[in-house]
């Protein structure tokens, strides 16, 4: 176990030295989040009128799915590493070092978990500076960052499975933009479950991205549902696991393929 846990952090060390070497890299992937939590939260406001909203600021109601969309994002775009090691020959190289193998695909992972942190944190604050006030404690905190972290590792695998099965960065494109934004839209996001169309309901709730955003979006209020916060993270988790496995299975067949 020591040595997985060597190799894994070592790996990953290849990905995060050379994202913090360039901070500007970082601030530009916070672009869209930050732009969508400033546009978003001003360009609806006002539906807090409408009846429906537990919330009095929209921002309050916003930051759940920013954070979750970040996550979704920044998951999905892990593959293209891989794809660049797979079309460079380093993922070869990596094939035949005295490591565990397991490793090569747990280190973006946890390269993906210190990108999402840096950006939670800048995103929080940014919220804060709007006006939006939670009662957070530390228990809280770990827990509200934990779902769309988990959410993200999923996200992050499948998008790793695509890598090593289709080893085309077209396919990879095409798969970003057909899943990205129907998934965000797709949930309660933007406007609660209660005032969206049936249908868009419906679809909401199998959904794991809303999933996500409505166990992240309960710690933050006053009077929390662990019910609510413990099933929607329950459900997070265990996509997430289908996900991991997936992943694994794909870069057996990846290796026996070579």
């Amino acid at each position: 176990m020591k040595k997985l846990l060597n190799d894994i952090w070592y790996l990953a060390l290849r990905r995060i030295r050379p994202t913090f070497r360039e901070p500007m890299a970082i601030i530009i992937s916070m672009l869209q989040p930050i732009i969508w939590l400033l546009l978003f939260g001003n360009l609806f406001k006002r539906i807090v009128e409408v009846p429906g909203f537990s919330t009095d600021l929209y921002i309050e109601y916003l930051l759940p799915g920013i954070i979750v969309m970040n996550s979704l994002f920044i998951g999905i775009y892990t593959g293209m590493g891989t794809l660049n090691d797979i079309n460079t020959g380093v993922m070869e190289r990596f094939l035949v070092l005295p490591i565990n193998k397991i490793a090569i695909i747990l280190s973006e992972l946890v390269q993906l978990i210190i990108l999402l942190l840096a950006q939670f944190i800048s995103i929080i604050l940014l919220a804060l500076i709007m006006g939006a006030r939670f009662p957070f404690n530390f228990y809280s905190i770990v827990i509200f960052l934990a779902i769309p972290i988990l959410l993200g590792l999923a996200v992050s695998a499948l998008s790793i499975s695509l890598a090593l099965i289709t080893r085309k960065h077209e396919s990879m494109i095409g798969a970003m933009q057909f899943f990205t934004l129907p998934l965000m839209f797709l949930s309660s996001a933007f406007m609660p479950r209660e005032l969206m169309p049936s249908w868009i309901r419906v679809i909401s709730t199998i959904n794991p991205v809303d999933w996500a955003i409505l166990g992240a979006r309960e710690i933050l209020s006053s009077e929390i549902s662990w019910i609510t916060v413990i099933a929607n993270g329950s459900l997070v988790f265990l996509f997430g696991g289908i996900c991991v496995l997936i992943s694994l299975r794909s870069f057996r067949i990846f290796q026996s393929s070579i």
